[in-house]
C-alpha cells in the first residue's frame, strides 16, 4: 500500500524539523532499494521505517541540544544569574540570548547558537565577571542589564 497523506506530511515534518529536507531524495532512495526517490511512492511500511530511523535521530539531536541549553544554564548559575529562589533566572537568560544572540527564544536555539552563546561566556564574560568579582563582592552578571558593560 501506498503512503498515505498523512504519513507523508509526517515524513516531510521531520526532514524539515531536522533540516536535512534536502537529503530527502537520497534517504527515499535508500529505504525503497533504489526504486524511487519519491516519498509519494513510497510504500507505508517504508515510509514508517524511514520516520523511525528519523525519530531516533530528533531524540538524539534534542538530547544534544538540551545539554548545550543546560551547560549555557551552568554557566550563568555560576555568574550569579539566579532569581529569589536560588534558581537559574531564565527572564535574564532570554535577555541575554536576544542581546548577545539576537534571538529570544532560548529553547529554539540552533545547535549554533548555543555553540557561540557557550563560547561568547566562556571567553568573554566569566573571565570578566571573576575580574570584577575580585572588586566587588556584590557583583552579578545580572549589572549587565542594568547599563554596566564590558569595554
Amino acid at each position: 500500500m501506498l503512503i498515505t497523506v498523512p504519513l507523508n506530511r509526517r515524513l516531510h515534518k521531520l526532514l524539515n524539523d531536522l533540516h536535512i529536507m534536502d537529503m530527502k531524495d537520497e534517504l527515499v532512495n535508500e529505504f525503497t532499494d533504489h526504486r524511487t526517490t519519491h516519498s509519494s511512492k513510497m510504500t507505508s511500511n517504508e515510509a514508517l521505517q524511514l520516520i523511525k530511523s528519523l525519530e531516533n535521530k530528533t531524540v538524539v539531536r534534542v538530547n544534544e541540544l538540551d545539554k548545550q541549553r543546560k551547560k549555557v544554564i551552568s554557566i550563568m548559575i555560576e555568574m550569579w544569574a539566579i532569581d529569589e529562589k536560588g534558581k537559574a533566572d531564565m527572564d535574564f537568560i532570554y535577555w541575554f540570548s536576544l542581546n548577545y544572540i539576537h534571538k529570544f527564544h532560548f529553547n529554539k536555539l540552533t545547535k549554533s547558537d548555543l555553540s557561540s552563546m557557550i563560547s561568547i561566556l566562556q571567553k568573554k564574560w566569566l573571565p570578566w565577571f571573576y575580574k570584577q568579582k575580585k572588586t566587588n563582592v556584590d557583583f552579578t552578571i545580572k549589572t549587565l542589564k542594568n547599563g554596566n558593560e564590558i569595554g
